[in-house]
Parts: structure tokens; sequence; C-alpha cells
């Protein structure tokens, strides 16, 4: 072989060396980035699923205390349409007691 070819083989085994390193360097730094990410990614659907399941929660607890304020209205709302005829009733006929 030539010293030519020879050198010149010896340039392309050092140059084809030296961008296989730089190319490995960079796609380990790329895996690390998407590592990264996808982390970041995972904790904020977590914190987004927790704020979720808690307002899930507290409307639940809503609900149950505006059932009972209703149910608390509705049976006085009840006795007070219940007693307007009976008082009127009353009025109109006051021998006749209702027991």
């Amino acid at each position: 072989m030539s010293r030519e070819l020879v050198a010149l083989t010896q340039y392309a085994i050092t140059h084809v060396s030296a961008v296989q390193t730089e190319y490995n360097f960079y796609v380990k730094k790329w895996e690390r980035y998407l590592d990264l990410l996808a982390d970041a990614h995972t904790a904020a659907l977590e914190r987004v699923q927790n704020r979720f399941k808690k307002i899930r929660q507290e409307q639940e607890e809503a609900r149950r205390n505006v059932m009972m304020a209703m149910s608390v209205i509705g049976v006085a709302g009840a006795a007070w349409l219940g007693a307007g005829p009976r008082m009127r009733w009353t009025v109109a006929c006051p021998q006749a007691q209702l027991s």
C-alpha cells in the first residue's frame, strides 16, 4: 500500500471515530433530556389528577350540604304550606277544632 493511502485510511478512521464519539455524546444528552421531560410530564399529570380528585370530593361535600339545607327548608316550607289552610279553616269556623 502506498503511504498516502495509509495516511488517508488513518485520517478517515480517526475522524469517523471522532464523529461517532460526538454522535453518541449527543444521543446520551437527548436521552437524559427526554427522561427529564417524561418525569416532569408524569409529575404534572399526577398533580392535575390529585387536584381533580380534591375538586370531586369538595363537590360531593357541597352536594351533601345543599341536600341537608334543602331538606330543612323543605320541611319548614311544607309545614308552613300545610298550616295555611288549617289557619284559614280555624278562622272561618272557630267552633270546628281540628285535632
